[in-house]
C-alpha cells in the first residue's frame, strides 16, 4: 500500500547489526513508507497521480518555549493542520526536529524539507557596508558550507516518505555554491525533486518557486512554456488581520497545471508569553526586551496566535482549502468537485440542510457520493417551493465517514452555503403612529415621541443623541468614518492615509434644515465637508434622518469622496452606545470576523454574543471584528431593550468597547480597556485585507474606491426577546 498525506501507509523496518559470531550488537526500529514522486510535464505526481500542494511554512516556535517545542507541541500542531486541510509543510528555514518529520509520516502530509542555510544576514553589515546574497553563494570560499548544509539534511531525513522535495534554502541569491549543492543532492539522491526559490529559473532546478506573487502574476508564471511545475513557497503573508483573496490563488491554482500549489507564510505568531508590571499577561516581540536592532512585530506574523489557536485567517484557509469543492447551479442543483488525489468522496458522510432565517426546515443526507478523485457531479436537492417569506439558504458539510488518527468521526471538512431567496421588506405606513414634538433650542432641535426623544443639531449637522423609555441609549453623535485601525497589511498604504488626514476627519456645515412632516415624522439634513486639519477636504456628505412617531429613524447618508484619494479603508458612520448596551444579536455573516477578501469561512446565519465576543485578538492590536453583509444587528443591554439597525439592503458592522482611536494607539493587548461606553460603526464597505505587510496589496475588485456611495439603514427601538426581530428589521418605514 502506498504512502500519500491522503493515505499515510507505514510498514515497520527491524534493522540488526550482528558481528561474526552472529550476535546481535544493535536494533534499529525505523517505519517505511513506498511512494514515488516525479515531474512528467509541468505537473507533480506522487505515485502516478497528479498532486497540489495545499502548505504552510512551520517554524519550531512556541509561546513559553521560545525555538524549543515538546512533542506535545508538535502533535497539537500537525493535527491542527490536518483539520484545516493542509497537507503540505515548508520547514522555514532549516531541517526541523526529526519527531516532526515522524509525525508528518505517521499523520500524513507532504514535506518541502529545507536546508539551514540564509544569507540575509550579508546585505547590511555594520559600518554601512553592503553586499549582495550573490556575492556569498559564489564565494567558492564558501562552497564547503553551502554543500554540507544540504549534505547534512539529506543524510539525516532521506528515509522519510513525507519529505517529497528537497529546498536548497532560503533567500541566500544564486550562485556556484547553489549550483555544488544541487549537484551534490541529485548524486546522492534520485528520489526527489530539488526547489530553491531565489534561483528562479535555473535549469539545475526541477522546480520553479517566487515569493508573494499577485494572482495575476501567478497566471502569467502558469501559461510559461516551461515544462517544470511552478510553486509558490510563500504567499498570502498571513500577518495580523489578514491574508485576503486566498480563493483567486486557488481557482487560479485549480485552473492550470503547471500551477502546483503553495505555502502560506506562516504557521505561528512568534510571541513570547510575558508579564507587564501590573500583572497583565501579553505576549511580547522585537523591542519589547530592549533589543535593537529589532523587526518590531514582524514575526507576528502567523495563522495561529503564539499559543497555536486558530485566527480567523486560518479558518478561511481551511475554506479554501477543503478537499469538495460545491458551486451552484441554480434552482437546488449544485456540482460537486473532489479535490482529494486519492480518496473517494465515500470516505465522508454529506448533509444538506435548508434554512429560512437562520433556522432549519428540512434536511437529509447526500446521496451518490461515489466520486472519483479529481471527478466531479451534479446532485439536485429537493428544497421545495419557497414561498414563506424569509432569507433562504442551502448548507452543505461533508464529514469523515470514519476515525482518522487526527479527528473523529463526523469532523467537517469541508461546507458551503447557497443563497436561494432573498426576504421581502413590508412597507410601514406613517399614518396610525404616535405623534411628536419639535422644538428648537438654540441650535438644537428636540424630538419628542411617546417613548423616545432625540436631538439633532443644526450646529453640527448630526443626531447627537437618542433616549428610549426614560433612558439615553446613543450617547454620543453619528459622525462619519473613512478609517480603521491600521491592520499589519495596512503598513504601507497607511502612510498615503495619513497623508489626507483620514485618522483626524474634522468638519464644516455647509448647510443644515429640518420639517416636521405631518403630525408623526420629522426630516433633519445637513450637507457637511470633512478634511484632516492642514489638508484638503476629503469627504462631502449629505446626510438625511427621517424620524417617524413609533422612535424609528430611517438614515441615508450619500458619500463624496475627493477623487483622487487612495483606495480606502473603509466608508461608513460610527456612532457610541450607552455601556450598558453590551450585548448583540445579527444576521448576517459570523460568528467571527468577515471582510470583503475574508469571508467565506463565515456563513450567513444569526448570531448573538456579548460586546466583548466580537474582539478578534491580535498580538499588535488592529482593525478587527467586522461582520459584512450584515442584514440587521441588534444592540440591547441585559434586559434586552436596545435599538435594532436594518440595512437598506445590508451592511458591514463592527461593536467594541474601545474606540476607534484606542485601537489605533494601542501596541499591546493590555492597553485595550474597556470603556464606559459601547462604539458601533456602520458601513457601507470596507476595503480589502490583502497581504501587503510582506504580499501583495488587496486585489483590484476588493479595494473601496474613493467614488459616490450611498449607505442607507433604519433604527428602530427594540427589545430582545419580546420582538420578532425578524420583522422588525423587515418593516420599513415608507421614505417620505
Amino acid at each position: 500500500r502506498h504512502w500519500t498525506a491522503e493515505t499515510p501507509n507505514l510498514y515497520t523496518l527491524l534493522l540488526s547489526l550482528t558481528d561474526d559470531s552472529g550476535m546481535v550488537l544493535e536494533v534499529t526500529r525505523m517505519n517505511v513508507g513506498f511512494r514515488e514522486v516525479k515531474i512528467v510535464g509541468q505537473e507533480l505526481f506522487v505515485n502516478g497521480v497528479s498532486v497540489k500542494l495545499r502548505g504552510v511554512n512551520r517554524h519550531d516556535s512556541s509561546a513559553d518555549g521560545g525555538h524549543f517545542v515538546s512533542l506535545d507541541d508538535m502533535v497539537h500542531d500537525i493535527t491542527l493542520m490536518k483539520r484545516h486541510n493542509v497537507n503540505t509543510v515548508r520547514t522555514s528555514h532549516y531541517p526541523n526536529d526529526p519527531r516532526w518529520l515522524d509525525l508528518c509520516d505517521r499523520y500524513g502530509l507532504y514535506v518541502v524539507d529545507e536546508a539551514d542555510l540564509e544569507a540575509h544576514g550579508v546585505v547590511n553589515l555594520p559600518g554601512g557596508h553592503a553586499l549582495r546574497r550573490d556575492e556569498v553563494s559564489n564565494n567558492e570560499l564558501f562552497e564547503e558550507a553551502f554543500v554540507d548544509r544540504a549534505e547534512r539534511m539529506v543524510r539525516r531525513d532521506r528515509n522519510h516518505p513525507s519529505i517529497i522535495l528537497w529546498s536548497m534554502g532560503n533567500e541566500s541569491g544564486w550562485g556556484n555554491n547553489h549550483r555544488a549543492m544541487v549537484a551534490w543532492v541529485k548524486a546522492n539522491d534520485r528520489t526527489r525533486p530539488v526547489h530553491y526559490e531565489n534561483g528562479y529559473d535555473a535549469p539545475e532546478l526541477d522546480v520553479v518557486s517566487v515569493m508573494y506573487p499577485t494572482v495575476e502574476n501567478l497566471t502569467a508564471e502558469a501559461l510559461k512554456d516551461d515544462n517544470r511545475p511552478f510553486f509558490m513557497c510563500e504567499y498570502a503573508h498571513a500577518m495580523g488581520n489578514g491574508p485576503g483573496n486566498l480563493q483567486e490563488y486557488w481557482e487560479t491554482i485549480y485552473a492550470h497545471k503547471r500551477l502546483i500549489g503553495g505555502c502560506v507564510w506562516e504557521w505561528c505568531d512568534h510571541g513570547i508569553r510575558t508579564v507587564n508590571e501590573d500583572g497583565e499577561e501579553y505576549y511580547a516581540y522585537g523591542g519589547d526586551f530592549g533589543d535593537q536592532p529589532n523587526d518590531g512585530n514582524f514575526c507576528i506574523d502567523g495563522l495561529t496566535t503564539p499559543e497555536h489557536q486558530p485566527h480567523t485567517a486560518l479558518l478561511e484557509l481551511a475554506r479554501v482549502y477543503q478537499p469538495v469543492e460545491v458551486h451552484d447551479l441554480g434552482g437546488g442543483q449544485v456540482r460537486l468537485t473532489n479535490r482529494y488525489a486519492f480518496t473517494d468522496l465515500m470516505a465522508l458522510e454529506g448533509r444538506w440542510r435548508l434554512t429560512r432565517d437562520g433556522k432549519s426546515v428540512r434536511g437529509g443526507e447526500l446521496a451518490g457520493l461515489n466520486l472519483a478523485p479529481g471527478g466531479s457531479s451534479t446532485l439536485s436537492l429537493p428544497v421545495g417551493n419557497l414561498t414563506e417569506n424569509g432569507d433562504w439558504q442551502l448548507e452543505l458539510s461533508f464529514a469523515l465517514k470514519d476515525d482518522a488518527l487526527w479527528a473523529e468521526r463526523g469532523h467537517i471538512v469541508a461546507r458551503a452555503q447557497v443563497a436561494l431567496e432573498a426576504a421581502r421588506t413590508e412597507t410601514l405606513p406613517v399614518a396610525g403612529m404616535p405623534a411628536i414634538e419639535v422644538s428648537l433650542i438654540g441650535g438644537d432641535v428636540m424630538v419628542t415621541g411617546q417613548e423616545f426623544s432625540a436631538m439633532f443639531s443644526t450646529v453640527s449637522g448630526r443626531l447627537e443623541w437618542y433616549e428610549y423609555q426614560g433612558r439615553p441609549i446613543i450617547a454620543g453623535p453619528v459622525v462619519p468614518s473613512l478609517w480603521r485601525a491600521p491592520t499589519d497589511n495596512d503598513k504601507y498604504i497607511e502612510t498615503a492615509w495619513r497623508e489626507q488626514g483620514l485618522e483626524r476627519l474634522q468638519h464644516r456645515v455647509a448647510a443644515s434644515w429640518f420639517e416636521q412632516i405631518g403630525p408623526n415624522a420629522f426630516r433633519f439634513s445637513a450637507e457637511t465637508v470633512h478634511a484632516g486639519y492642514s489638508r484638503e477636504p476629503a469627504l462631502k456628505l449629505v446626510s438625511e434622518y427621517l424620524l417617524y412617531g413609533d422612535g424609528s429613524i430611517r438614515f441615508r447618508f450619500q458619500f463624496e469622496p475627493r477623487e483622487n484619494l487612495p483606495y480606502l479603508p473603509r466608508m461608513g458612520v460610527k456612532l457610541a452606545l450607552e455601556g450598558d448596551v453590551d450585548r448583540l444579536k445579527w444576521y448576517g455573516r459570523g460568528p467571527r470576523e468577515s471582510y470583503p477578501d475574508k469571508k467565506l469561512y463565515a456563513p450567513i446565519g444569526l448570531y448573538s454574543g456579548t460586546i466583548y465576543e466580537t474582539h478578534e485578538e491580535y498580538v499588535r492590536p488592529q482593525e478587527n471584528g467586522a461582520h459584512c453583509d450584515t442584514q440587521w444587528v441588534h444592540l440591547h443591554d441585559a434586559r434586552g431593550v436596545g435599538l435594532l439597525f436594518a440595512g437598506l439592503p445590508s451592511f458591514s458592522f463592527t461593536a467594541h468597547d474601545y474606540s476607534d482611536e484606542q485601537l489605533t494607539e494601542a501596541q499591546h493587548s493590555y492597553e485595550l480597556d474597556s470603556g464606559e461606553l459601547t462604539y458601533l460603526a456602520i458601513d457601507y464597505a470596507h476595503g480589502g485585507l490583502g497581504s501587503n505587510s510582506c504580499g501583495p496589496e488587496p486585489m483590484e475588485k476588493y479595494r473601496l474606491k474613493p467614488e459616490p456611495a450611498t449607505l442607507a439603514f433604519v433604527m428602530r427601538p427594540a427589545v430582545n426577546g419580546a420582538d420578532d426581530l425578524f420583522r422588525v428589521a423587515r418593516r420599513i418605514p415608507v421614505e417620505l
